[in-house]
């Protein structure tokens, strides 16, 4: 059975999008670190750790959830747009505001002191910039505090600039390739950027630790896994999957799930016949909903839309649409252990990314491999991250604790995709003899028997321990 002893990501707006109106930033997101796992190549401008700690800790007197939930992304989102009339301004007194609340602490003063100055010139300064935010999360990590800071220095038309995104942690879990521990992170989204990550896991070449994205992964569960519990014609993969659930969740859990799929299921579907009219002109959206289904206000937004759009050639949103959201999202509500339910699902799936970030972790330790192209038996002509990729897909597809389930979530990552994912699925699937909707037999078996011909090992990744936030010293 599957420990679920973490928090849900929080949702502190509403799902509801309507044309731009609730986007915060005025760029776009340039670099994705990976759809399942992977490194980001933004991420290998780390240099060395050189920064110390000189101070005596003062983290209690710091509210860190402020810090990070409100106060970096306005200062970050701020100083991106800083060329623009009255943005300087705005940078000002966001800095005033962060250094007044991490004054108490002169470690965080320092670095974030650092941190402004370099972003003026973000491009030529990105060494530096990035080590000072993994510098930042590994101080707040080594004192106990759940909290860590993911950067990219991206470059669009409006500019180059250092964006970030805030996480808290909400479990780690140790895992063992071969002899070695590695720890990958369980993280939820603090800051409400725009800024929206393409990917389930991410590792960082250089980084000792891997993360695990539970925002992405709780979508993944409610949108694609979950309504599988009531699809009515499964393909052979999506047999498997219902199976591996059933044998790894909690049977209370599995019962809810099972009572509500096919709720969901409508639910989804109308979402999908409302996203479809995009098509035809309308630029309503709403990207997602949460397990507990629409707020009240919402709720009457879109049942209060539904009657003003009723007679548009294109409605925003249809009465039908708006009535089968408002039931399901009204019966979610009802059910006061579905959140657990959830929790179970997404731990699941939790346990199968790690085991990819953590052969990612292990790989660029032994062998740099998330930067050097690693030896590939009989393998085509592959770049660095393709052959990063081979390796940690083959390891979640042999050492994952539910390997259909995982070869699911690598086929949904990498459909309709190019680049080094695809590249290494494509290859797995040829040399399995199989497809993405296949369920070929003995997977955990063929698996680790393509890592010793493609790659010469097979070694075990298996999870070693489960802790609280902020780590196991």
């Amino acid at each position: 059975m599957m420990d679920d002893e973490f928090e849900m990501p929080k949702r502190s707006r509403s799902p509801v999008y309507i044309g731009g109106a609730l986007v915060l930033l005025v760029f776009s997101a340039g670099v994705a670190w990976s759809m399942m796992g992977g490194s980001n190549p933004a991420q290998a401008l780390f240099g060395p750790k050189t920064w110390v700690a000189s101070h005596d800790s003062a983290l209690a007197k710091v509210d860190l959830v402020k810090v990070h939930e409100d106060l970096i992304p306005s200062w970050g989102i701020a100083s991106a747009n800083r060329e623009f009339e009255g943005a300087e301004e705005a940078e000002k007194a966001g800095y005033a505001a962060i250094s007044a609340a991490i004054e108490p602490d002169q470690n965080l003063s320092e670095i974030f002191e650092q941190i402004r100055e370099l972003t003026t010139a973000p491009v030529e300064n990105a060494d530096e910039l990035l080590s000072l935010v993994d510098a930042w999360s590994a101080y707040l990590d080594k004192q106990g505090a759940p909290y860590l800071l993911q950067g990219n220095v991206a470059t669009t038309s409006a500019g180059s600039f250092l964006y970030l995104k805030s996480y808290e942690v909400q479990r780690d879990v140790w895992l063992k390739v071969g002899v070695e521990r590695i720890r990958a992170r369980e993280v939820s989204r603090m800051d409400r950027t725009n800024i929206m990550e393409q990917y389930l896991g991410a590792t960082a070449p250089g980084q000792a630790d891997a993360t695990v994205v539970l925002d992405r992964l709780s979508e993944f569960a409610i949108s694609t896994v979950w309504p599988l519990l009531a699809t009515e014609e499964l393909t052979p993969l999506g047999l498997k999957v219902v199976e591996e659930m059933r044998a790894n969740l909690p049977a209370e859990h599995l019962a809810i799930l099972t009572e509500y799929a096919p709720e969901r299921v409508q639910m989804q579907q109308a979402l999908d016949s409302l996203a479809s009219r995009r098509e035809c002109g309308s630029t309503f959206m709403i990207r997602s909903i949460p397990y507990s289904g629409l707020e009240e206000r919402d709720i009457e937004g879109i049942t209060r839309l539904a009657r003003q759009v009723r007679n548009h050639r294109c409605p925003d949103i249809t009465q039908e649409e708006a009535e089968i959201l408002a039931d399901t999202s009204k019966s979610f509500a009802g059910e006061p252990e579905l959140g657990s339910a959830i929790r179970s699902l997404v731990a699941m799936l939790a346990r199968n990314v790690a085991v990819h970030e953590a052969r990612h972790v292990a790989d660029d330790r032994a062998v740099n491999g998330l930067r050097e192209t690693m030896d590939c038996l009989d393998c085509p002509d592959m770049s660095t991250m393709a052959v990063a990729e081979l390796s940690a897909y083959l390891a979640s597809l042999s050492w994952s604790p539910t390997p259909y389930t995982t070869f699911f979530q690598a086929c949904d990552a990498t459909d309709g995709q190019g680049g080094p994912h695809a590249m290494a699925m494509d290859l797995i699937l040829d040399r399995l003899d199989t497809f993405c909707g296949e369920a070929p037999a003995e997977l955990s078996k063929h698996a680790k028997a393509l890592e010793v011909s493609l790659l010469g090992r097979s070694v075990a990744v298996e999870v070693d321990e489960l802790s609280s936030a902020g780590g196991v010293k």
